[in-house]
């Protein structure tokens, strides 16, 4: 995959252009995952857009850095709008997945203008509360030191794995697994103390400014419990939910079709 950014700090992304020159997706996957996340979803959703696929530092192809301020919401959204630069793209609908949601919102935050829209799937990290964010902020501390002292492969055995869920696709999980074992312990740890305690924007929610899509696996209960107050902070009319009754947190690897349906 091709890299972006400073040495050191450099993420991958792919491009995966439309035929017909059609507008740009751009797609973030969660935390221990990469692009592998929406590889079921490129090929439907490349019939409309020019999709982007992003990995976040840390993650897949990307650079791993020791310092956890390195991977920090500001640091994150500098390099999603640098890459857009880079890559012509004036103007796009940003996507993103569990961690990459919450990103995703930083971004729309950050530069408003840039974005037509937003695609968030069960996205605890975007709509959990400030208390939500507290609690998340201790169990990622001690997360960061155990994954320094034992490495990652712990984590296969919770619910962080991202290719747990056996409503996945074979394909997916083999790719989930192929990248998820290319992980480093700097690459995680510096995720878990740079950045995840710090991206929830909640108190913010009521100043975005572009159109929000919800997909919510309804298998997912740590994200029902918090999407009826995530859609309360948003300004009035500007979020649409799609609900999949039979989909859990990889809502669009569970259910891709629907998934796909409501995005296009």
């Amino acid at each position: 995959m091709p890299l972006y950014g400073e040495p050191g700090q450099r993420i991958a992304y792919e491009r995966y252009p439309h035929a017909g020159g059609g507008p740009p997706i751009y797609l973030l996957h969660g935390f221990t995952a990469s692009a592998a996340s929406f590889a079921a979803n490129i090929a439907a959703l490349r019939e409309h857009f020019t999709v982007v696929t992003v990995e976040l530092l840390g993650h897949g192809g990307s650079d791993a850095p020791d310092d956890p301020a390195l991977y920090g919401p500001g640091p994150a959204v500098e390099r999603i709008l640098g890459l857009m630069d880079a890559l012509g793209d004036e103007r796009v609908l940003l996507c993103g997945h569990s961690l990459g949601g919450a990103v995703a919102v930083q971004c729309a935050l950050a530069a408003p203008e840039r974005f037509a829209g937003l695609v968030i799937i069960n996205s605890a990290s975007a709509a959990g509360t400030p208390a939500w964010a507290e609690a998340a902020r201790a169990g990622m501390a001690e997360l960061a030191a155990r994954v320094r002292a034992e490495g990652t492969g712990f984590l296969k055995r919770t619910r962080l794995y991202p290719a747990h869920s056996r409503r996945l696709d074979e394909r997916s999980r083999e790719l989930l697994t192929r990248d998820f074992d290319r992980l480093t312990p700097a690459g995680l740890a510096g995720t878990a103390e740079g950045l995840i305690p710090f991206v929830n924007a909640f108190e913010r929610l009521p100043e975005l400014q572009v159109p929000v899509l919800v997909v919510a696996g309804q298998r997912d209960r740590d994200f029902m419990e918090v999407l009826p107050g995530f859609l309360a902070q948003l300004p009035h009319g500007l979020a649409r939910v799609v609900e999949l009754p039979e989909a859990g947190h990889a809502a669009n690897l569970e259910q891709p079709r629907e998934f796909e349906a409501a995005v296009i």
